[in-house]
């Protein structure tokens, strides 16, 4: 199979010495493309360079090392915004150009996951909540780093007890603020409308 890496020194000086045999030969016997070959002998007046030809087009403004760095910043700080992520990097550099760095790695800006619960639920009025984004790939969806918090601080709270049963509604229950004990629930729930709720219940069998 014919190489396609760039033609040494040697070679170029040694291909056309070789030109008589045609470049089909040459490429054959010296184990290159005959492109390549063709051009070596288009320009016989120039001497051969050790120097390979270069790459076309800009050259990268992030280099690998510079690249680790901007993702490992963002996996520690997940919630950290693009701009951010982008006066945290050492080198002058666009938020276009973090961001293509990081989606290469696949990590996007994603709305985070609230963490799960089983028997309580939280409900904030009187302001907009703002959903909260953070830098993960496809599979950190639940990872602990990547959820955001289902209560939020700094907020009052209120709680209030009620039970469905059968098709049946119980009356519900404020629980006083200073009255959250478990002697506070019995006088509060059980004593309260659990008991002619269970009742009502029972009438139904």
């Amino acid at each position: 199979m014919l190489k396609t890496t760039n033609i040494t020194c040697c070679e170029k000086a040694y291909i056309p010495g070789l030109s008589k045999g045609g470049i089909n030969q040459i490429a054959k016997e010296v184990n290159r493309l005959a492109s390549g070959i063709y051009t070596i002998l288009k320009k016989p007046d120039e001497e051969p360079s050790t120097k390979p030809a270069g790459k076309l087009g800009r050259p990268p403004k992030l280099t690998e090392r510079s690249k680790r760095s901007v993702v490992n910043y963002t996996r520690k700080n997940r919630r950290a915004t693009l701009g951010e992520i982008t006066n945290a990097s050492v080198d002058n550099i666009s938020k276009a150009t973090v961001r293509r760095a990081l989606h290469e790695v696949d990590l996007n800006n994603r709305i985070a996951r609230m963490k799960p619960y089983l028997n309580e639920a939280s409900f904030e009025l009187g302001r907009n909540i703002r959903q909260v984004c953070v830098w993960r790939n496809s599979t950190e969806e639940y990872e602990l780093a990547c959820l955001a918090p289902t209560f939020r601080g700094e907020r009052k709270t209120v709680m209030v007890w009620g039970v469905i049963s059968y098709g049946k509604k119980s009356k519900m229950v404020f629980l006083e603020k200073d009255k959250r004990s478990a002697p506070d629930f019995v006088d509060q729930v059980y004593e309260g409308p659990l008991l002619p709720f269970m009742e009502d219940l029972r009438a139904l069998f």
